[in-house]
């Protein structure tokens, strides 16, 4: 099977599924969110501001992993795929009732993971599949990588990510009709807090996590 015609048939599959109801809560009515990221989302602490703004009727599981790359290949000696970590197999295990995933900041490598951006949508749609395929149909949501300021550091860059990354994770939550959230127009004239000029410190993750609340609460409240 041709590579285009592989990937029509996971979009086909993942249609499918994801037109199938949703389960939002568990038996006692908790609601477990699953964060699945970078190092945006281990380390900034929006997992952790996300679980104080929803309230005790949510549990929100931080499921990232630093250096973690939506793009899988291999060839690659700077990529350290998502799909091959542990962490993406505890997000499973996890039985989320939602997941919000952010991954692409550390496809935009250059020189490294970068030179496969052609398959980021492909393998981003690797990791979404298993969580579409669980029992419980859980809501997903894509969010857009925050901004990188510059170079940033690691070879990370802004140029891939807004000629590269960007346009990618926008065309892949229409084509799966998997709804958005812009975490990186809040953050794009916010440099001062990024001092790496990757990670936003702690009033960024705050931002992040408001703007992932309020998508969470609007879906909840439509169920």
């Amino acid at each position: 099977m041709s590579p285009s015609r592989h990937l029509a048939c996971i979009t086909a599959g993942l249609l499918a599924a994801l037109l199938g109801s949703a389960r939002l809560a568990a038996d006692d009515g908790t609601i477990n969110v699953a964060c699945v990221g970078d190092s945006i989302t281990q380390i900034t602490g929006y997992p952790k501001k996300l679980q104080e703004l929803l309230g005790d009727a949510y549990v929100v599981g931080n499921f990232g992993v630093s250096g973690a790359t939506a793009i899988a290949n291999s060839a690659s000696k700077s990529a350290k795929p998502y799909i091959k970590q542990a962490k993406f197999k505890e997000a499973l295990a996890a039985k989320p009732h939602i997941v919000v995933f952010m991954l692409g900041t550390n496809d935009t490598r250059k020189p490294g993971t970068y030179t496969y951006i052609e398959d980021f949508p492909k393998d981003y749609q690797e990791i979404i599949k298993p969580f579409i395929d669980l029992e419980g149909k859980p809501k997903l949501f894509l969010a857009l990588p925050v901004p990188i300021f510059g170079q940033g550091n690691f070879g990370l860059n802004k140029e891939g990510l807004e000629e590269g990354v960007l346009p990618r994770v926008r065309a892949l939550a229409t084509d799966l009709k998997i709804p958005l959230i812009d975490t990186y127009t809040p953050l794009k004239d916010k440099d001062a807090m990024f001092k790496d000029r990757i990670h936003p410190n702690k009033d960024g993750a705050a931002i992040i996590a408001e703007t992932v609340a309020a998508a969470i609460k609007a879906a909840v409240a439509a169920k």
